[in-house]
């Protein structure tokens, strides 16, 4: 693999949304054969709304379907997954960083019942995104094939979950889609190229094995669909979801001597599944299944507050409970701090609870019939004041017309730990100059004059506070303010101070905007410079406006700009417009129409004749659909540029169809028409 290796766009490029499911049973495998779960990535019957999202668990017998164990938006395993202590635990792997060589990956457990999630370590170190990941049962030790520091090359790893780093066995000279480990803690993978390979544990030698026979699993970029294996230590059986580039999702067994696979069947509703894995066997039995909706208020962060959680109905290998339980539920593991009660089967329970303790405290449930006790289930609940998480979505605009600045913001969404907030008001500072704007405001927004004597890049920081505790600040982009830029004007967007001169608009809110960074992480460019981020959830609707150039009445300038699709092989769709104030309202004038950029490298040239002086800004609109790439743009110039001599061609009517000598459509707009000749309202007109 060496140092060429690529990030493969598999998720966020080539997979549409979708998902499952039938009985809400959750509790145990009755004689449905195999145990296996897995956390449901794709279904062709997926709620828009990602209702669907969880855990999940397979049955084979008669025939593959699949029943909900719990839903949750944020069980997301596609770095893979383990299962201990009554929890599944993903890791949570965000690649709209890849570019600039950073991964954001989460560890999160969730509870098997419920579905609450009880456990979370957020924005791991990028050494932490995993491709797949395996479980040895007997130890619980977590084995992977990860990305090394710079995302250069994959190697494979071992977790190391008390402090939350991994150790590393070696080099991986392939992609792997699926993994497992065997009762003798031999590791297996399936790679992109459809063989089965024996992996050492202690130095991670591949040793191939064979042929699984499955083919179709990249397309010819080298791009995949996520998927997942597991073994089953018990009997050694390989189990894979395998999902081609064509969208054919089955469930196959591998051998381990011959790598060859046998189809057990097609998911019946084209369901993948990531973070596979095998549950463990002292989850069935004759005692209650897991307490569900486990939770805790504290009012105004105070000592007394109330815990609550749902009895199960059933036990832990799906029969009915049918008699009273006894509950009980525990502060700190103190056993001073115990409460104890009787429930019947599906009934709510509430517990009052006083006198705890300031700060993190850990809450403990369970219930136990006279056949056994459930497995205890843990909340970690902050309690008192918490420090607010920042502000969300700063916005900072500016009118010409006015001369006024205005900044909103929205409140923190809560606080760093969970905790009580209480009154918030807010302090607003602007920069450069760290100049006190406001001071202890409740209000969610703010207005001032600005100084408009130089062209000066402002922008402002916002922070929370309640009492004595601030949030982090909170930062606008920057917008240029002052008289406008002489010309002939040039801007190279490499340079991250000339990239702050212009003003960015994240029309739509969903955080996926322009931004300084690498157009790619194909090698294709070594520099940064503006760029737009995809999203897999929204159209892009984003403007990176340039700061105010100063144009006079009449005169032609050609407005030249290098801009580009980051990878060809995604239609990344601008349009340039242009007005006289860095407000998408006043980007009235078009320069370019809607226009799929190619994947080099372009310059586009454009004429600007104004009908008036003044200043004048220049948007570049990032309109492309959803779940594409990314748009890079690289430099901006506007020259004055040579009269055509024309003087009849602006007061044209607006509907007016200007074409090329050959007869073809041109355009609508006469000053936006490169250099030539042209039939107009059948005149011949020379440029």
């Amino acid at each position: 693999m060496g140092k060429t290796f690529k990030y493969l766009l598999c998720a966020a490029a080539m997979l549409t949304a979708s998902t499952s499911a039938s009985a809400d049973t959750g509790q145990g495998n009755g004689n449905k054969g195999p145990r296996l779960w897995g956390c449901l990535y794709n279904s062709n019957t997926w709620n828009e709304d990602g209702s669907d999202a969880g855990l999940y668990r397979i049955n084979l017998q008669p025939s593959i379907s699949s029943e909900k164990i719990f839903t949750n938006d944020e069980c997301y395993a596609n770095g893979g997954a383990r299962i201990h202590d009554g929890r599944y635990g993903v890791f949570s792997c965000d690649y709209s960083g890849a570019g600039y060589g950073v991964v954001y990956t989460d560890y999160l457990e969730f509870n098997y019942t419920s579905g609450n999630r009880v456990y979370s370590r957020r924005q791991l170190s990028t050494s932490l995104a995993s491709i797949e990941t395996a479980q040895y049962v007997e130890t619980g030790d977590v084995y992977g094939v990860y990305y090394n520091s710079d995302m250069s090359a994959l190697e494979f790893g071992k977790m190391n979950f008390d402090e939350f780093t991994r150790s590393t066995i070696g080099e991986a000279t392939h992609l792997y889609l699926a993994l497992g480990i065997s009762s003798e803690k031999d590791l297996y993978g399936v790679a992109t190229d459809g063989n089965l390979y024996k992996i050492d544990i202690y130095d991670g030698t591949e040793t191939l094995v064979g042929n699984t026979g499955v083919t179709g699993l990249t397309n010819d970029s080298g791009q995949y669909y996520p998927q997942s294996g597991e073994i089953d230590q018990s009997t050694d059986t390989f189990y894979w979801n395998a999902v081609t580039t064509s969208g054919g999702s089955a469930l196959y067994t591998i051998d381990l001597k011959t790598g060859k696979a046998t189809k057990i069947g097609d998911m019946p509703n084209g369901e993948s599944y990531v973070g596979l894995c095998i549950p463990p066997l002292e989850d069935q039995g004759d005692g209650p299944a897991r307490i569900g909706d486990l939770d805790a208020v504290f009012p105004n962060g105070g000592a007394e507050g109330t815990v609550t959680f749902t009895a199960p109905t059933l036990t832990m290998n799906g029969d009915e409970i049918g008699e009273q339980m006894t509950y009980t539920v525990t502060m700190n593991y103190s056993i001073d701090k115990k409460i104890t009660g009787t429930v019947m089967p599906g009934e709510k329970v509430s517990v009052n609870v006083t006198g705890v303790d300031g700060g993190t405290n850990v809450i403990a449930a369970k219930v136990e019939s006279s056949k056994g006790a459930c497995p205890e289930e843990e909340l970690l609940k902050y309690v008192g004041f918490d420090t607010p998480l920042p502000v969300g979505n700063v916005s900072f605009t500016y009118s010409n017309a006015t001369g006024k600045a205005t900044v909103t913001w929205d409140a923190p969404t809560g606080g760093v730990k969970g905790g009580f907030l209480g009154e918030l008001v807010y302090n607003v500072t602007r920069y450069p100059g760290a100049v006190k704007v406001a001071t202890g405001i409740s209000e969610l927004t703010v207005s001032e004059a600005l100084p408009a004597t130089d062209n000066t890049a402002y922008y402002y920081g916002i922070v929370a506070v309640n009492g004595f505790r601030e949030s982090d600040m909170a930062q606008s982009r920057t917008q240029t303010i002052g008289p406008g830029y002489n010309t002939p004007y040039n801007a190279d967007l490499s340079d991250e101070q000339v990239f702050n001169t212009f003003t960015v608009i994240d029309a739509n809110k969903d955080g996926k905007t322009w931004s300084y960074g690498k157009v790619d992480n194909f090698g294709t460019s070594d520099k940064n410079t503006a760029v737009s981020m995809y999203s897999i959830d929204n159209d892009a609707d984003d403007w990176i406006i340039t700061p105010p150039v100063k144009l006079q009445k009449g005169k032609t300038y050609d407005v030249k700009f290098t801009a580009q699709s980051a990878y060809s092989k995604f239609d990344q769709k601008m349009e340039v417009k242009y007005g006289n104030d860095a407000l998408i309202e006043a980007m009235t004038a078009t320069l370019l129409e809607p226009t799929i950029l190619p994947g080099t490298p372009t310059e586009y040239t454009m004429q600007i004749i104004p009908a008036a002086d003044g200043k004048y800004y220049i948007g570049f609109h990032d309109i492309s659909q959803v779940n594409m790439f990314r748009t890079a743009l690289h430099s901006v110039s506007v020259t004055e540029g040579t009269p055509t001599g024309i003087s009849a061609i602006d007061a044209a009517p607006a509907d007016s169809r200007i074409y090329t000598i050959d007869g073809r459509l041109a355009n609508k707009n006469a000053s936006l028409l490169q250099k030539g000749v042209y039939i107009m309202n059948g005149k011949k007109i020379v440029k």
